[in-house]
C-alpha cells in the first residue's frame, strides 16, 4: 500500500537499459594513485631524516655515535690544534661541535648557542675544550693554587653579573627602661654591590716537533696551561686584586704587628693565634688560615714551650703541598700573598671562605691557537712562532670574586715604617 503522493514504478528491461546508457563508469587508475602515495611517503621520510640529523639522530631515530666518541682525550686535543695549524675548517668545526656536545651533556654549558659556539670559527683559530679536558683542568687546580678551591662557586647560566646583598649595618638591641616604654626601631642595612665577571687569559707555547711526536705530552701542556692560568688568577682575585681581593676590602678586620715589627720574622705566634678571635664566631667556625710562603717559613722554624713545632705541615689541605694545621685550624699557602718581606705587607688572612666568599664565573672556557706572531712568556723571553717553529695556546676565562660580609675576615700585616 502506498501513500497518496507515491507511485510504484515497474523496472522493465527498457527502463534499465535507458539508465545504463546514461551512467558512465570510468576505470580507476590505481597505479597513478600508488605512485602519488609513494612520492608523499618518500618526502615524509626525507623530512624525518633531516629532522633527526638536526637533532643528532640517525635514520632509525637513535643517537648517532660520533667518530670522535672513541678517540682518546689526548689525541682529540692535539687533533684540534693540528686542524687549526692546517686551516682544516671542516675537521675543526666537526671537532668543536663534538666538544660542545660533551660540554652540554656534562653541564659545563647550558646553552651552546649563547656560550661556546663552534660556528664562530671563521678565522680558523677557535679551539673549544671538551668535557674531559675541562674536568682534568678543574681537578688540577689545587696543584697550582691551594686557594683556588676555597670559595663557594656560582656558575652563571645567563648574563655576566650578579647582585650580592652585603650587610653594612646590623640591628642594634636597646633596653626598654620602663614597662610599656617606647621600643627603639632599628633594622639591618643591606648594600647591593654588583659583581661582574672579568676576562683573563694565559698563554702556553708548544713546539711543532712536540705536536708531531707526543700526544700525551701535548695534552699535559694544554691541561696544565689552563690550570695554571685559572688557578693563579683565582688566587689573585681572591686575595690581592685591587678591586676584588680580600686584603683591599673595606670592613675587613685589620691586625698590625707592633710598631717596630716591620719584617715577617717579627710577627709573633701569639698574634697569629689571636686572629680567629677577631672575627664573629660563625666565621671562626669552619674557618681556615691563608699564609704567605714567607710567614709559613718563619713559623715552621719555631717551637712551643715543650719543644714541639708550632705548625704541622702535612700537605693534606685542599691539595696543597705546603698546607697543614695551626692553632687547631687548617691552613694553606698562597703564592701571591706577601711576596716581599716589607713594611705594611699582609702575610696572613683568616675566615670561613666557603661561607663568606663567592667565586662568580661564566660557564665557559675558551682558547685560541696561533702559529704566527711574537709571544713574550712569563720570563720576559720573546718567542717568534714562525722562526722558531712553535705554536701558542691562549686560554681565556671569565671570573670574579665577591665578599658579602668583609667583616667575617681578618688580615695580619707587618707594621709601617
Amino acid at each position: 500500500m502506498t501513500k497518496a503522493n507515491e507511485q510504484e514504478i515497474e523496472l522493465t528491461d527498457e527502463i534499465l537499459k535507458a539508465i545504463a546508457d546514461k551512467v558512465v563508469v570510468k576505470d580507476v587508475d590505481y597505479a597513478e594513485i600508488a605512485k602519488n602515495l609513494e612520492a608523499i611517503q618518500k618526502k615524509a621520510l626525507k623530512e624525518e631524516k633531516e629532522a633527526n640529523k638536526l637533532k643528532g639522530l640517525g635514520e632509525d631515530g637513535k643517537p648517532l655515535e660520533s667518530k670522535y666518541a672513541t678517540m682518546s682525550k689526548e689525541l682529540f686535543a692535539v687533533g684540534q690544534i693540528l686542524a687549526i695549524i692546517k686551516n682544516d675548517q671542516k675537521t675543526l668545526t666537526e671537532m668543536n661541535d663534538f666538544a660542545l656536545d660533551t660540554l652540554v651533556a656534562k653541564g659545563y654549558v647550558h646553552n651552546k648557542a649563547t656560550y661556546l659556539n663552534a660556528g664562530v670559527t671563521a678565522d680558523g683559530q677557535a679551539f673549544v675544550p671538551n668535557a674531559d679536558l675541562l674536568s682534568d683542568i678543574f681537578t688540577m687546580l689545587p696543584q697550582f693554587s691551594s686557594v683556588a678551591g676555597l670559595l663557594r662557586e656560582i656558575t652563571l647560566t645567563q648574563g655576566n653579573s650578579l647582585d650580592l646583598s652585603s650587610l653594612t649595618a646590623d640591628v642594634i638591641m636597646t633596653e626598654v627602661g620602663t614597662e610599656g616604654g617606647t621600643k627603639a626601631v632599628t633594622k639591618p642595612t643591606l648594600g647591593r654591590p654588583n659583581i661582574a665577571v672579568r676576562e683573563f687569559a694565559g698563554i702556553a707555547i708548544i713546539t711543532n716537533k712536540l705536536l708531531a711526536q707526543a700526544a700525551q705530552d701535548v695534552y699535559g701542556i694544554v691541561r696544565d696551561s689552563f690550570s695554571r692560568a685559572i688557578a693563579r688568577n683565582r688566587e689573585i682575585l681572591t686575595l690581592t686584586d685591587a678591586s676584588s681581593g680580600i686584603v683591599n676590602q673595606v670592613g675587613v678586620v685589620s691586625q698590625v704587628a707592633a710598631a717596630t715589627f716591620t719584617t715577617v720574622d717579627k710577627i709573633t705566634v701569639k698574634q697569629v693565634k689571636l686572629m680567629p678571635f677577631a672575627v664573629p664566631t660563625a666565621s671562626a667556625a669552619g674557618g681556615s688560615y691563608i699564609f704567605s710562603r714567607l710567614l709559613l717559613a718563619s713559623l715552621s722554624g719555631r717551637e712551643d714551650t715543650t719543644g714541639q713545632p708550632v705548625v704541622t705541615i702535612d700537605g693534606t689541605q685542599n691539595g696543597g703541598a705546603l698546607s697543614g694545621r695551626f692553632n687547631g685550624y687548617p691552613f694553606v699557602v698562597a703564592e701571591t700573598l706577601g711576596t716581599t718581606d716589607a713594611i705594611s705587607t699582609v702575610h696572613a688572612i683568616f675566615g670561613n671562605w666557603g661561607q663568606y666568599g663567592i667565586l662568580l664565573r661564566q660557564g665557559d672556557v675558551s682558547s685560541k691557537v696561533f702559529d704566527s706572531g711574537i709571544v713574550v712568556d712569563g720570563g720576559s723571553v720573546s718567542h717568534n712562532l714562525i722562526q722558531q717553529n712553535k705554536v701558542a695556546l691562549r686560554v681565556e676565562t671569565w671570573e670574579n670574586v665577591g665578599y658579602p660580609l668583609p667583616g667575617a675576615f681578618v688580615k695580619l700585616q707587618t707594621a709601617a715604617a
